[in-house]
């Protein structure tokens, strides 16, 4: 593809390239078999993703992938270098990072199993947005999965306000490092203007401030002060869909109306609603900002059934709550938390958990399970687990065990030494962020002999820095007592590191 000119603005201001969970090629594959279809098997597949930026949501699905082919495009030259120096130095030979304009691909495209569009359609031109769909329209395969991120409405209006309230105190013509230093004197102003304010627009715009101040660079810049940000109802955008010959499969996220809701849609379609109205519905119901919507071809039959999903690979990152009592409670590595008092369902979540990285079929856990239950209640539990964010759905085992802990793995390493505050699981394709604390221990590693030499390194590492001991809490502490605490946070991360892929064998 010919590459005209890059875009200046990701060049002086990089887009955090990270995992994006909803976008793996194993989520897109088990969301389009519970939306009816027969998806492409993702170990042996193509996927494209289009503002793919340094290939930070592809590199990691490439190394557990190695049959499959990825390609990503992204008008920023300086991002697509960054990614292919990334590809060369981890050997990735599935992996093709190419420089160019979305609007000089050939519609002939492809073709392409899944098909990856995050955070661009509401970000370009009309033109781009238009070119986008067309691209999926003729380059998508017949049982292929589309995915596109946009701002929706309702709920963006409270951003927009405050995006149009940065524009408006921002000079277009600065660059963009003086436009962001600029976009967070005005954030301060805000937040002490609508500080102590009670009434219900300031609380909600201060919530969106707040949130702001604590966010990227990156997003920030990228999110609220670019010249495009067009967001478009649920209504909008399904038309401009069906125009194109796509047909809109439901959200990435199951936890919306469509699987969780049934009820409400039946008593609106009982009422008169189609799905689309009350898709639009429930997105002013729930002021939700954002989508992340799956499409595929109209033409493609589709045909629910729970049934289909028994052959699944159920992964939980499962945590118990060591502090209650009756043992009830469990949450998910990302926050979303469960009280459970069925002693079979406590198994299978014990199950689960131990089994982490690794995944379990329906069958394999119906025969560990001490009483007998049958295979549709099961099944039943695990896809309400799933839609409630606590578990991962895949078509395959995964592909490592995660026990080996004895040294970086290659994309750790790489990602370490290039500053990264985050490091890419290989487990759950998401961002693991690192404090002061994880990056010493990570940086250290290489150089111990053993784990007391270990200890004794990053102890020395933080006792450089008062503000760091301060901030995680060191300040003052017999020595002995530190290394005690330093000796069980690392082995705790040591352990959740190599269950991510993030340590590998010597």
């Amino acid at each position: 593809m010919t590459d005209v000119f890059s875009l200046e603005s990701y060049d002086d201001l990089p887009y955090d390239s990270r995992p994006i969970a909803y976008t793996h090629v194993e989520s897109l594959a088990s969301r389009g078999l519970a939306y009816g279809l027969k998806p492409p098997d993702p170990a042996h597949c193509r996927v494209l993703e289009l503002g793919c930026a340094s290939g930070g949501n592809l590199i990691p699905q490439a190394i557990t992938h190695p049959n499959t082919h990825f390609t990503g495009l992204d008008l920023s030259v300086e991002q697509v270098r960054a990614g292919q120096a990334r590809i060369k130095k981890l050997g990735l030979s599935n992996l093709v990072l190419e420089h160019g304009d979305i609007m000089a691909m050939p519609d002939s495209i492809g073709p392409f199993d899944y098909i990856i569009v995050h955070g661009v359609f509401s970000w370009v031109p009309q033109g781009v947005r238009e070119k986008i769909l067309r691209v999926c329209q003729h380059a998508l395969s017949t049982n292929g999965v589309a995915f596109i991120s946009y701002n929706c409405l309702p709920g963006f209006h409270i951003r927009a306000i405050t995006r149009e309230i940065l524009l408006h105190r921002i000079q277009a013509t600065q660059s963009p490092r003086d436009r962001l230093t600029k976009a967070r004197q005005v954030l301060e102003e805000m937040a002490a203007f609508l500080s102590g304010r009670t009434d219900p627009n300031s609380q909600a715009l201060m919530t969106e401030v707040r949130h702001l101040q604590q966010a990227r660079d990156s997003y920030l810049y990228h999110e609220y002060l670019e010249t495009e940000n067009q967001p478009f109802s649920f209504g909008a955008f399904h038309t401009l869909v069906e125009q194109h010959g796509l047909s809109f499969l439901g959200e990435a996220d199951l936890s919306s109306l469509d699987l969780a809701s049934p009820a409400l849609g039946q008593t609106l379609a009982a009422a008169g609603s189609n799905p689309v109205d009350v898709e639009q519905w429930f997105d002013g119901l729930t002021m939700r900002p954002f989508r992340q919507s799956l499409l595929c071809r109209k033409d493609v039959p589709r045909e629910r059934s729970l049934s289909a999903l028994s052959e699944l690979y159920w992964q939980g990152e499962l945590i118990r709550d060591d502090t209650d009592p009756a043992g009830c409670s469990w949450s998910s590595a990302e926050g979303k938390s469960l009280n459970v008092t069925d002693p079979l369902l406590t198994q299978v979540l014990e199950r689960l958990a131990v089994a982490f990285p690794g995944a379990l079929q329906l069958s394999k856990l119906l025969d560990e399970l001490d009483d007998k239950l049958e295979a549709s209640t099961l099944l039943s539990w695990l896809v309400a687990l799933w839609q409630a964010g606590l578990l991962r759905a895949l078509t395959a085992a995964p592909a490592f065990a995660g026990e080996v802990r004895t040294s970086l793995a290659p994309l750790a390493e790489l990602e370490l030494a290039e500053g990264q505050d985050f490091l890419s699981s290989l487990a759950t394709h998401a961002p693991l962020e690192l404090d002061e604390f994880s990056t010493s221990l990570l940086r250290t590693l290489p150089v111990a002999n053993d784990f007391g030499a270990l200890v004794t390194l990053v102890d020395t590492s933080l006792q450089q820095s008062s503000e760091v001991l301060a901030r995680i809490g060191l300040t003052g502490m017999p020595v002995d007592r530190r290394r005690a605490m330093i000796a069980a946070n690392a082995e705790r991360l040591l352990n959740l590191f190599a269950r991510h892929g993030v340590l590998a064998g010597s």
